[in-house]
């Protein structure tokens, strides 16, 4: 039997069983758990999630639908808990049905009752994903024809005719007695009235929880005399509507009497979060206590966090929300508190994530980044001009640095109505920010348009005015004559510049250009004093940024050593900062180094370490593109024509190529194909390039990694010898994954992160030579490393 204490745990096994039993049904690829607010909706959720048999294959995915506003919003949320960095965001629909087609995949959605508008798209998500199983909570059915119902009620009550011998063991009364003991050590308990109040109220756990706690200073007589005096609970009672659907709000407004008037206002001015807040954000916006908040928490009405964070549970936070909003001069004082604060922590947590608090930064932004969406959507409704521009950094630095480039583009896309009565100072530095993220999505002619634009617009420029720039400068062929304006720009601002941070970015533009312009050894320069200056500033993400073509104009000078040297700093850096997309960016020009120096089984191994790990996070199809160019020219090197004719024809007809690469590396993809042509028949030249025509990347992709269409000399990786020593933790990691231990296993034997245990596999796995676990086990044995 279940013995936690929290709410929903309590005699919730045969629950958990069940909703096992309905999953790992073939037929069943929709469950709702369906029931009023409180009544444990969640907790059954995460419990059997984290109890998932050892024979469940499917991922499994938790999305909690609560801060999302608007039906809409549902996929978004979905591609940002994936860590999905959408290339475009009219298709997003269909890019998140081919991410969740890789591999069978649980997909949980907490919280779902205001998202029923929803309920086609997820139709249209069961329709097209056979490996796909959803589960929901929610207070209505979905009314798919996919649907099995797991219908939760209340926890065990004792019947009026109960023995007294045998009402202590019922499941809610256990759980209002232990609830009581939490706060009250000498609690006596009266079953038979603890019986009566479980009765009351269905079992409901949000509801015993909160009239338990009350025992610290009222009797359990005085406890079921306030909830029978609630006028919802006595008159809600209609014969249609169950009575489990009464008591929430009966002890919730049996709670609020209950209330101190400080505390009361308290409530209802912390009902204006919409996801967790730390207790500075609750003195600034509320101007709450300490004390104060304790006090709520004792009362169950407010969630406290180990990590330092506070919750109102959703169903307070609504009932609470109420009283707010009913009081229309302390609810524009508190929106506007909330406003201002998270616009401001916003601009300072911009500023941080240029600089050496940048993990931190990232860190507290995540806990925050429910909130701040709220803010920011409603000072952009509202013209807030004096708040939209404090949160246009964070904003954009917070998602690029998460890889998650797409959903920062999503936030900093305002209506054309909205956008058009913004002052054109703002409205371009948003478009600017714009165009950089949309060439970073390889929607090159897009954003280019939009940096020209918003240049025009300027009179003057932002601190992160080069940042933004940086990416345009790889593209003189669709700037044209604007190209050598910027260039002046940059130029004109460097010379006045004397923010080191700024400067760093100024330099970096400057290299870009020089390097565009194939001068390497000018671009080297600049290049390495953007370097220096973002050292300065404690700028890490910004070293890996300046790194990037650094390494390359290293390459063309043949300084293989200086390349390889930065390329290793620069992963490191991606690591740290979970930038997932950066690190395959440097993974493939690790790769392109190795082809340099005619290292070929070395750049296919990097090659299919960076297919793998983008395959895992789900990475955009623009990232798997530049890995297959690559893969492409050492088929070349290894005589393998046919092959690189395939490769070199999916990247001619793929999309995002023709949208989002430079001229010259389109031009060079049919300069290699016409270089090959020689060394194939006729007959297998086209039957190469039939093969390609066909052929999808991502597919292509997960072919090799199958071992179905490689050819990869596993004699000459398993050498003797690693690339490089496995570091202590990989070592430990490697033994686990040797042992047949999952990855969750493993984090759980470490007491670290998945991810983190991923990010350690992806590392080992390219210091093996090997693409998966069972070469890596084999690897392992053959080094005596197990």
């Amino acid at each position: 039997m279940t013995t936690r204490t929290q709410s929903g745990f309590v005699g919730r096994d045969t629950d958990i069983q069940q909703v096992h039993a309905m999953l790992s049904d073939d037929n069943c690829r929709l469950v709702t758990i369906l029931g009023m607010g409180g009544i444990g909706k969640t907790s059954l959720l995460n419990a059997v999630l984290n109890t998932l048999p050892s024979t469940f294959e499917h991922s499994p995915v938790m999305v909690n639908g609560q801060p999302i506003t608007h039906h809409s919003q549902l996929a978004s949320a979905i591609t940002e808990r994936l860590g999905i960095a959408l290339s475009d965001k009219t298709n997003i629909v269909d890019e998140l049905v081919l991410h969740l087609s890789k591999k069978p995949m649980l997909l949980a959605i907490d919280n779902f009752e205001h998202l029923l508008d929803a309920s086609g798209f997820i139709h249209h998500l069961l329709e097209n994903t056979p490996s796909l199983k959803i589960i929901v909570t929610s207070r209505e059915t979905l009314r798919l024809s996919h649907e099995f119902v797991y219908s939760l009620r209340g926890l065990a009550v004792p019947p009026a005719t109960a023995l007294r011998s045998e009402i202590a063991d019922y499941p809610s009364v256990r759980l209002f007695v232990n609830k009581s003991l939490q706060g009250r050590q000498n609690f006596e308990p009266d079953f038979s009235k603890i019986a009566e109040i479980c009765r009351l109220i269905d079992g409901n756990p949000l509801a015993i929880d909160l009239a338990a706690v009350w025992t610290k200073v009222l009797d359990t007589d005085a406890i079921l005399a306030e909830i029978q005096s609630c006028v919802d609970f006595l008159e809600s009672n209609l014969r249609d509507t169950p009575e489990r659907h009464r008591s929430i709000r009966a002890v919730f407004t049996g709670s609020w009497q209950l209330l101190t008037p400080a505390e009361q206002d308290v409530l209802k001015r912390l009902s204006i979060f919409k996801d967790k807040f730390t207790r500075e954000a609750a003195q600034v916006v509320v101007n709450a206590n300490l004390r104060t908040l304790l006090a709520l928490r004792d009362k169950s009405l407010l969630t406290v966090y180990d990590n330092g964070f506070y919750c109102l549970h959703s169903l307070v936070q609504q009932l609470a929300y109420e009283y707010l909003i009913a009081d229309s001069a302390v609810a524009n004082e508190t929106r506007e508190k909330y406003l201002s604060y998270y616009a401001d922590l916003t601009a300072q947590l911009g500023d941080a994530l240029c600089g050496s608090e940048q993990a931190s930064a990232l860190e507290t932004m995540q806990h925050a980044i429910h909130n701040i969406r709220v803010a920011w959507a409603w000072s952009v409704e509202h013209q807030r001009v004096d708040l939209i521009d404090k949160f246009l950094l964070g904003i954009a630095l917070y998602f690029e640095m998460r890889s998650q480039t797409h959903e920062g583009a999503s936030l900093l896309t305002i209506a054309p109505h909205l956008l058009s009565q913004l002052p054109d100072a703002v409205r371009a530095r948003i478009q600017l920010l714009l165009g950089w993220q949309s060439i970073i999505m390889w929607q090159n002619e897009k954003g280019t348009c939009l940096i020209s634009e918003a240049v025009a617009l300027l009179d003057d420029y932002p601190l992160w005015f080069g940042m933004a720039l940086v990416p345009a400068m790889n593209h003189p062929e669709l700037l044209g004559d604007a190209y050598s304006g910027l260039f002046a720009h940059i130029e004109s601002e460097l010379n006045t510049a004397d923010d080191t941070w700024q400067r760093a970015w100024l330099l970096k533009a400057i290299g870009e250009y020089h390097y565009v312009s194939h001068d390497y050894e000018v671009a080297t320069d600049n290049l390495q004093q953007s370097a220096n200056h973002f050292e300065q500033a404690g700028d890490a993400w910004g070293i890996a940024w300046a790194y990037g073509n650094l390494g390359r104009a290293f390459i063309h000078m043949e300084k293989y050593q200086a390349a390889e040297a930065i390329y290793e700093d620069s992963i490191a850096i991606c690591q740290r900062l979970n930038d997932v997309t950066g690190w395959i960016d440097v993974i493939n020009k690790q790769a392109e180094l190795a082809l340099a120096q005619m290292q070929l089984t070395k750049a296919e191994t990097i090659l299919y370490g960076g297919f793998q790990i983008a395959h895992e996070n789900d990475s955009p199809t623009g990232v798997y593109t530049y890995l297959l160019f690559t893969l492409a020219k050492a088929r070349i090197e290894q005589e393998r024509y046919a092959d690189a004719v395939q490769y070199f024809e999916i990247l001619i007809h793929e999309p995002i190529v023709n949208l989002g690469w430079r001229e010259p590396e389109i031009n060079a993809l049919h300069a290699y194909k016409l270089q090959i042509k020689p060394y194939l028949t006729s007959a297998s030249y086209q039957e190469a390039e039939k093969r390609g025509q066909g052929a999808e990347i991502i597919a292509t992709i997960q072919r090799l990694l199958d071992g179905t269409n490689t050819t990869i000399e596993r004699e000459t990786i398993a050498s003797t010898t690693l690339i490089e020593p496995l570091t202590e933790r990989e070592e430990q990691i490697l033994r686990f994954i040797a042992a047949g231990l999952t990855n969750r296993e493993i984090a759980d034997q470490l007491t670290v992160a998945v991810g983190t245990v991923k990010t350690h596999a992806h590392n080992l796995y390219s210091k093996l030579g090997v693409s998966n676990r069972t070469e890596a086990t084999t690897r392992a044995h053959e080094l005596n490393l197990v």
